[in-house]
């Protein structure tokens, strides 16, 4: 995430919570709330390493088993519902959110 980003969303949404997170290990700051009406995942899967490769140079679908903590984490972390971006419909990334139970609210488009 660049710093310019974070200063700018900040400086755009001052009621807002930003900050910088690591999306792999969900550690969200202490200060913020145990969970959240929507969760928003975009365009980050396939930069996790769930099976210490990322999904975009994972040369087999070995991380959707991996994967399964982390959706069950995030699940946990949404009152209402987790929405994912179609991540460019990286095949891989597809796999996992199928394996994981997640719907594709259109073809092409989000989960």
């Amino acid at each position: 995430i660049s710093p310019r980003m974070v200063r700018r969303a900040r400086r755009r949404c001052p009621q807002c919570r930003v900050a910088v997170v690591d999306a792999a290990a969900l550690a969200l700051p202490d200060s913020w709330p145990d969970s959240y009406d929507v969760v928003l995942v975009s365009d980050v899967l396939y930069y996790i390493p769930f099976a210490g490769v990322p999904q975009m140079v994972a040369s087999e679908n070995r991380n959707v088993a991996a994967s399964k903590p982390w959706f069950a984490a995030v699940a946990s972390l949404a009152r209402r519902e987790v929405v994912f971006s179609a991540h460019q419909n990286n095949p891989w990334v597809r796999a996992m959110l199928r394996a994981s139970g997640a719907k594709q609210l259109s073809p092409d488009g989000a989960w």
